[in-house]
C-alpha cells in the first residue's frame, strides 16, 4: 500500500479558453506550489496536446463544450481534458509527463479519474452544466463564462 499524500489547499488558476478542433474549452492550472504560476512552456505543450485530441472529441456526440486541467505536483504534470457528450455525460482523456520531462504527455493507461484536488473543479463544472445546459435553449456560452470562482481547491 503506498502512502497517502495529505490534503493541503492547493492553488488555482486560469488559463483561458483552449480549443480542440471547434469545441471550446476553459482551462485550469492547480499547483501544489501556493506561490507558484504555471509553467507558461509547460501550458503551451498541453495546449498542443489538447488540440491533436480534436478527432477523439469529434468522433463523439459531443455538445461542443468542456473543461482541461493542467496539475503540477511533485508526480510531474497530470493533463486532463473533459468534454461534454449526449446524454448529460463527461468524457474524458488523460496524460501524465513525469517528473524528469513533464512535458512528455504520456497517454495514462491505468484506471484513474482525478484526484482530490482536481474533483473540486469536476465537481464546478457538472454543476456549471447543470445551471446552464440541463434545461431547455442554447446555454453553450453561458457554461463557458461559469468559471471555477476559488483560488484554491
Amino acid at each position: 500500500m503506498t502512502e497517502r499524500e495529505p490534503w493541503v489547499p492547493r492553488s488555482v488558476r486560469r488559463l483561458g479558453q483552449w480549443t480542440s478542433g471547434a469545441v471550446p474549452l476553459k482551462a485550469y492550472a492547480i499547483l501544489a506550489d501556493p506561490g507558484a504560476e504555471p509553467d507558461p512552456a509547460l501550458a503551451a505543450r498541453a495546449a498542443e496536446v489538447v488540440a491533436r485530441a480534436a478527432p477523439r472529441i469529434a468522433a463523439t456526440a459531443q455538445e461542443e463544450i468542456g473543461f482541461v486541467i493542467l496539475h503540477q505536483d511533485g508526480d510531474g504534470a497530470w493533463l486532463l481534458l473533459h468534454w461534454w457528450i449526449a446524454g448529460g455525460t463527461c468524457a474524458q482523456l488523460i496524460w501524465h509527463g513525469p517528473p524528469d520531462a513533464p512535458t512528455a504527455f504520456i497517454p495514462l493507461d491505468r484506471p484513474a479519474m482525478a484526484c482530490i484536488w482536481e474533483l473540486a473543479l469536476i465537481d464546478h463544472e457538472r454543476r456549471a452544466y447543470v445551471r446552464s445546459l440541463a434545461g431547455p435553449g442554447d446555454g453553450r456560452a453561458t457554461y463557458l463564462q461559469d468559471i471555477y470562482p476559488q483560488d484554491f481547491c
